[in-house]
């Protein structure tokens, strides 16, 4: 599963061109504004816009099972992100990073499908099957602007929790570090005990023991250390998550920490802080929801004999 990419625009935006004098009685001339700035001041809002596609098995859970109401008995749901038609002319770069990673979604999505419709399938021939098989990938985005497109995703069903997030530069389309966004080494240092000092449980009163607590303090330096750490930007600051288990086995549920810019000013460097230009996510995001997709029991058979899985 998967698992956990902005040269500072602000750099570019402090270029302006110089005129130089070729001679003393030359006259002086106000400097130009730079291209790359007065692109950044025209610049559209980034708006996305998001559709959640699934593939499903035709075949259905029987009638006298709980969800025997037409219910599939296998299915993959997934989210597609691109850019409206105004982002994807201003950033193409960042819309052909997008392209790639809702290629490998979308190309993951049948043989994943055909996979648990062979186990739903011997499952009702064993009769231990009473509930559907599924995969579900959540999407939350945390932002989307000039300076960031930044989400995570969290994958749920049959095998398993899994989270991992993307962070993108407009401009390139690269995909960011987690060195490329935290403010210098001294602010490196600093972030695995503030993480630690806000992580949130879905279990409110859980409480580790000392013990535990510099087991935990430890893995999250590892993971800072290693670029493992699955983290996002969001408008409310800089999010970390991590997997039911990843810090402890017997940590119930996800667990997750918020580094607020109030609370952290420095931790993020400037070129990537909000810069309170973006109107609200909200209003720059449209959500689709697509007609899933069905294949018969004997297409996703014949797509596994070809395909040599399941």
């Amino acid at each position: 599963m998967m698992k956990r990419g902005l040269y500072p625009r602000a750099l570019a935006a402090a270029l302006a061109l110089c005129v130089i004098c070729l001679s003393a009685g030359c006259a002086a001339k106000a400097p130009a504004p730079s291209s790359a700035a007065a692109q950044a001041e025209n610049a559209p809002q980034l708006r996305l816009v998001i559709e959640r596609r699934s593939v499903v098995t035709e075949a259905c859970m029987p009638s006298e099972s709980p969800e025997g109401d037409g219910t599939p008995y296998a299915s993959v749901d997934y989210p597609r992100i691109e850019l409206d038609e105004a982002s994807a002319a201003h950033y193409p770069r960042l819309r052909e990073s997008l392209d790639a990673w809702n290629e490998e979604l979308e190309t993951s999505a049948l043989p994943t499908l055909a996979d648990l419709a062979d186990m739903a399938k011997a499952g009702l021939e064993d009769s231990w099957l009473n509930a559907p098989l599924y995969e579900f990938d959540r999407l939350f985005v945390g932002r989307a602007d000039s300076r960031i497109v930044s989400f995570e995703v969290i994958g749920d069903g049959y095998y398993g929790l899994c989270n991992y997030a993307r962070n993108y530069d407009p401009e390139t389309g690269r995909l960011l570090h987690l060195s490329d966004v935290i403010n210098g080494p001294d602010q490196i240092d600093l972030l695995a005990q503030a993480i630690f000092d806000h992580l949130e449980y879905m279990e409110e009163d859980y409480a580790f023991t000392e013990g535990e607590s510099a087991l935990i303090l430890a893995t999250i330096q590892s993971e800072i250390r290693d670029d493992w750490l699955t983290w996002h930007l969001s408008e409310e600051g800089f999010e970390v998550s991590f997997d039911t288990y990843e810090l402890m086995y017997d940590a119930f549920g996800p667990i997750w920490a918020t580094l607020s810019y109030e609370e952290y000013p420095e931790l993020i460097a400037e070129p990537y802080r909000p810069d309170g230009k973006a109107a609200p996510l909200e209003e720059r995001i449209t959500w689709i929801e697509a007609d899933p997709v069905s294949y018969s029991d004997e297409e996703l058979s014949r797509y596994l004999a070809d395909e040599g899985v399941g």
